[in-house]
């Protein structure tokens, strides 16, 4: 029988508890005090630091990583919202941390830590954290930059391989103060054909205000090697780069005769000389030497303050930003006018844009974006749809778009042609991806020049060259009797078909002997065979002076007068002479007395 258990008066009542009852109370009382010190733990105590290869373990989970502060990006949505994306690195890999509400940061190069949660979308994870505490670094780790010429670079850059340094110099290139992705070269003399030394610049992060192509800068970062490009380069922060301004960049004076050209200094301070006047509308243009030559002017009031007349009619020099007005679909030159300077996004800046942040571009498709590229391909009338790149050649390219052309077309768009386009950006249910097209566009410049193919490089490099204009050097003949024309690699059996619409008054037997032919080259069927083959349509070669022998064999085999049809004035043309075998740089050989009319 159990122990009567002892009174308690609790009121006016007695209670009893037993003996098992009174131990849970210091059991409850002891269970709360143990919860409440693990929840301080929990929030006072430091995250366990991973190694950044381990993050995709540590999902919705505070984690802290430490490393090498490689770059960052301020506000990269351009929507003014309170963000700093940096790229931290430690020896196991790479890492974002998206750091809301951010304070300072250090050097480009310093060792820091970061804490936050571990966020994933669609594969990519990142750290997402918030606050003045989110990152931490000690004195002893902040990288002082050591100052570097552009000429000691130039002769060795490995030493300087994820250094952190400054590099001073002139920027080659506007920089629009809103523009969060951007690049542009550091060289070693504002006059680009006097410049013995030169950087390219990736450039992160909005400058926040003008830097003029020209100016004096100084810019500290990271120097890298980029396998793609087979080139050093310097990743730097807008923020971070100082403009002298006791240094006046020069200003890009605007030639009326070369109006195709203007578009390389968008964005740039320009004089151009004409006289102003005032359209019907009320706008302000300048008229050129010529009816047709005119460029609208946003005149500031500093030129309009006495009155219109003041500045109407008055023959001179007038100075600008030179800008793109969406209005009007055409260049103007704004020295202050009620339109500001927005930012002409070139093909790079508008793909890292579309690729980082697509829903800015595919919410309203209606939107239109001037861009300036070069096809990376040849597009024929029949096709719709090429590549365009951010430089000519693919060597120099750092980024490339697809982009969709709507209107017809009678010609060639070469390979490397520069073009300015008007596109709209939209969402492609059929491929799931962003489509560009472009409304309109005009050629601007020169195409890349036709590549010369060489018999020694495997087939599959000529199929790069498909649909582009090439050389291909060989003797051309009809090989097998059976009308196919080809050009032949002497003595090899190496052929490939010819198309010989082009050869026009050419001479095949006049011509028997190696030289370059000029051609679209194409892929063709053989249906029989169930087989594709290459082959140089329109194949064509010089023949300046219509004679039937071409610039090649002329300059280099007859050594006659490729602008004399009879360059010994014998009376006999020079490929009668040459079927001949006679001499058709001597008036004293002819086909009569040489060697009869014989083909040779």
């Amino acid at each position: 029988m159990d122990e009567e258990a002892a009174p308690t008066e609790w009121g006016s009542e007695k209670v009893f508890l037993s003996g098992a009852d009174g131990k849970l109370w210091p059991m409850f009382f002891f269970s709360v005090l143990l919860v409440a010190a693990l929840n301080f733990y929990a929030v006072s105590r430091e995250p366990d630091r991973v190694m950044i290869d381990e993050l995709h373990e540590h999902e919705n989970e505070v984690v802290r990583v430490e490393g090498i502060m490689v770059s960052w990006v301020e506000d990269p949505y351009s929507d003014g919202s309170l963000r700093l994306d940096i790229i931290i690195q430690d020896e196991t890999g790479v890492a974002e941390v998206r750091w809301f509400n951010f304070g300072d940061v250090p050097t480009i190069g310093s060792t820091i830590s970061a804490v936050g949660d571990v966020r994933q979308w669609e594969g990519r994870f990142w750290i997402q954290s918030l606050g003045n505490g989110a990152l931490q670094w000690d004195a002893s780790d902040i990288v002082e930059p050591t100052n570097v010429p552009l000429a000691i670079i130039g002769q060795d850059a490995e030493p300087f391989v994820n250094q952190t340094i400054t590099v001073e110099g002139y920027i080659t290139k506007t920089v629009h103060p809103d523009t969060v992705w951007t690049s542009a070269y550091i060289a070693d003399h504002p006059n680009y054909a006097n410049s013995k030394h030169q950087l390219r610049l990736f450039i992160s992060s909005a400058s926040g205000s003008w830097i003029e192509a020209g100016s004096k800068i100084t810019v500290q970062g990271q120097i890298r090697f980029e396998e793609r490009e087979f080139r050093y380069v310097m990743y730097t922060q807008g923020p971070e780069m100082m403009v002298d301004y006791t240094v006046i960049p020069s200003l890009s004076e605007l030639e009326w005769d070369e109006q195709d050209t203007w578009g390389y200094e968008m964005n740039k301070l320009v004089t151009i000389d004409g006289i102003p006047y005032q359209d019907v509308n009320g706008d302000w243009l300048i008229q050129g030497p010529e009816a047709h030559q005119h460029i609208c002017i946003l005149p500031s009031e500093r030129l309009l303050e006495n009155n219109a007349s003041s500045f109407s009619g008055i023959e001179g020099t007038w100075t600008g930003r030179l800008v793109w007005r969406g209005d009007i679909d055409d260049v103007c030159i704004d020295d202050g006018g009620e339109y500001t300077s927005d930012a002409v996004i070139g093909v790079e800046d508008l793909l890292f844009q579309i690729v980082s942040y697509p829903s800015t571009y595919i919410d309203d498709d209606s939107m239109q974006w001037n861009v300036t590229g070069y096809l990376a391909e040849s597009l024929s009338p029949e096709d719709s749809s090429a590549s365009v790149r951010d430089a000519q050649s693919w060597k120099d390219d750092k980024v490339s778009v697809y982009v969709q052309f709507q209107s017809s077309r009678q010609e060639w768009i070469e390979e490397g042609q520069r073009l300015e386009m008007t596109v709209t950006v939209s969402w492609s249910p059929e491929y799931g991806s962003l489509n560009l097209v472009a409304q309109q566009w005009t050629l601007q410049g020169n195409p890349l020049p036709a590549e010369t193919l060489s018999w020694d490089t495997d087939v599959v490099v000529w199929g790069y060259a498909e649909n582009n204009l090439v050389y291909i050097e060989g003797k051309m003949l009809d090989a097998d009797g059976s009308g196919v024309t080809w050009i032949v690699r002497p003595g090899t059996s190496d052929r490939v078909c010819a198309e010989t619409q082009g050869l026009a008054n050419l001479s095949l037997a006049a011509m028997n002997h190696s030289q370059p032919w000029y051609g679209r080259l194409i892929e063709k069927q053989d249906i029989n065979n169930r087989t594709n083959f290459l082959c140089l349509s329109h194949a064509s070669a010089m023949d300046s002076d219509g004679d039937g022998l071409s610039d090649y064999s002329e300059n280099e085999v007859h050594e006659t007068d490729v602008n004399e049809v009879d360059s010994d004035g014998d009376g006999f043309t020079d490929t009668e002479e040459v079927l001949a075998n006679s001499d058709p740089i001597d008036g004293e050989s002819t086909p009569d007395n040489c060697c009869g009319t014989g083909e040779g």
